[in-house]
């Protein structure tokens, strides 16, 4: 068996049973669709087209089969005597980011752990810095790379992070979003909306690293699938990785994530993170306020949680009262 790594896994059987492969196949590359499942339970009118029954993430192209590039650890649990590999790759451009992070002991053995397994899902919890990892297994691989968020927001705030800790010139910090292309030499942070929209033909070999954030994401949806699909299949990265602080979903999706980016190689624990944050004082502090009940519930008796919200924040008793009691803690 001849295993071709680049953007995906291309294979070329060389004496296995193609019939056995493909059962393999069938059993560790495919799952039932919960889109199609969902749509079923619910429609009047029948499952719409173009909602597979099934989720196959394989294919067969003349005499190469064609997987997702996450799934070659489990070609190598399984034929690992038979494979002969051979890598698709461009040579990798250096590029010095002059990191200024100290990052904690759990922080530095998650880096540690996701530069060993060159691809792969950090978990770890919220506030827990996984961005701030993440920019330091990048900055440390000292390659192109591109960070893929789902919203400007997260886009932003992933660049400022970066910027904040990175001791290299602007110049190594560019955009893909709102379809405008501002790649860099450097990092690169985009949307995977505007990524799907755009030929990334003459960028697939151009990052050496790819970034998801918020990787249960990823297949949050059979259109969420499609979308980051194309676009990760298109790039030959040789380090493809992804962060999220839990990637198990209800509906088994996390299936095809692990197949698209690979599975999880390093996880944080709480307790790690929670060693590190300063502990907190909690009280409560009762206020007075001006809200009637007939304000907040509706004909048939039961409170109107839209009629309480208005309430509350209109209510200049309330809201005085607590602008008091904060002006004396400030002072304190």
């Amino acid at each position: 068996m001849i295993v071709r790594v680049s953007s995906q896994l291309y294979i070329t059987l060389t004496g296995e049973s193609p019939r056995d492969f493909e059962k393999w196949l069938d059993t560790n590359f495919t799952m039932p669709n919960p889109a199609y499942n969902q749509a079923l339970r619910f429609s009047s009118w029948g499952v719409p087209k173009g909602i597979p029954k099934r989720i196959i993430m394989w294919a067969k192209r003349g005499n190469e089969y064609v997987l997702p590039f996450g799934g070659w650890r489990l070609l190598r649990h399984k034929f690992s005597e038979a494979i002969k590999w051979e890598r698709e790759f461009y040579p990798l451009a250096p590029v010095d980011y002059k990191s200024k992070q100290i990052l904690y002991d759990y922080q530095e053995e998650a880096c540690t752990a996701m530069l060993e397994a060159q691809s792969g899902i950090l978990c770890s919890p919220t506030s827990s810095g996984k961005t701030n990892i993440m920019i330091e297994v990048a900055a440390r691989l000292g390659c192109r790379t591109l960070f893929v968020s789902h919203t400007k927001d997260l886009l932003k705030q992933c660049k400022e992070r970066a910027e904040s800790v990175l001791g290299c010139d602007r110049k190594y910090f560019g955009t893909i979003t709102d379809g405008a292309i501002k790649a860099s030499e450097g990092m690169t942070f985009a949307t995977i909306q505007t990524l799907a929209k755009i030929d990334l033909s003459e960028y697939k070999y151009f990052w050496g690293c790819v970034i998801s954030d918020e990787t249960h994401r990823v297949a949050g949806s059979y259109n969420n699938l499609t979308m980051y699909m194309n676009v990760l299949n298109r790039l030959a990265a040789p380090h493809r990785y992804g962060m999220t602080a839990t990637l198990k979903r209800t509906d088994g999706m996390e299936f095809c994530t692990e197949r698209i980016i690979g599975p999880v190689m390093h996880t944080v624990s709480d307790g790690a993170v929670a060693s590190k944050k300063a502990p907190v004082e909690v009280s409560l502090l009762s206020v007075p306020n001006s809200i009637e009940l007939k304000q907040i519930v509706g004909s048939d008796g039961t409170v109107n949680h839209a009629s309480l919200q208005k309430a509350i924040a209109e209510d200049d008793i309330r809201n005085k009262a607590i602008s008091e009691k904060l002006k004396n803690l400030l002072t304190l």
